[in-house]
């Protein structure tokens, strides 16, 4: 990550992001919860950064968006099949990311996280219909498009 930067202060707010997301990924492979702290780190490192790089807007709305597509998606699963389909701590997370990685890069990030989490589910889950953490995809998408 270092030569990514030459700036301390983008470096400081970059090795927290990625400190919290693959903390968050591991809580939530484990207990299928994604903590609210590791979010709100990852929401106010990625406004502090686009602030300081003048795309904060970018940055809002990448967040906004992003939030209220998994959070209508959510209520239109919840509608039709009665049952949870997504959790809040994915909207939350996928605010984080959006404002991370800014309207732009939104579409790549779900797209990726979806088919990643489909190509799981069909080659190496034999867990039926038992429900999976999302969020470790969306995660594991992020740094890709982060990166890449």
């Amino acid at each position: 990550m270092l030569w990514l930067t030459d700036d301390i202060y983008q470096l400081v707010l970059q090795t927290i992001v990625i400190s919290s997301l693959i903390t968050s990924a591991a809580i939530d492979l484990e207990h299928q919860l994604l903590p609210d702290e590791c979010t709100v780190l990852v929401l106010a490192c990625a406004l502090l950064w686009h602030l300081s790089t003048n795309t904060l807007h970018t940055s809002v709305l990448g967040m906004l968006i992003g939030f209220s597509l998994i959070y209508a998606l959510r209520q239109l699963y919840l509608v039709v099949k009665k049952c949870e389909g997504i959790g809040l701590g994915d909207a939350k997370l996928i605010a984080a990311l959006g404002a991370w990685l800014g309207l732009s890069n939104l579409s790549a990030l779900l797209l990726c996280a979806s088919l990643s989490g489909i190509l799981y589910t069909m080659l190496l889950s034999r867990n039926g219909s038992k429900p999976m953490a999302f969020g470790p995809f969306l995660i594991f998408s992020a740094l890709l498009v982060f990166y890449l």
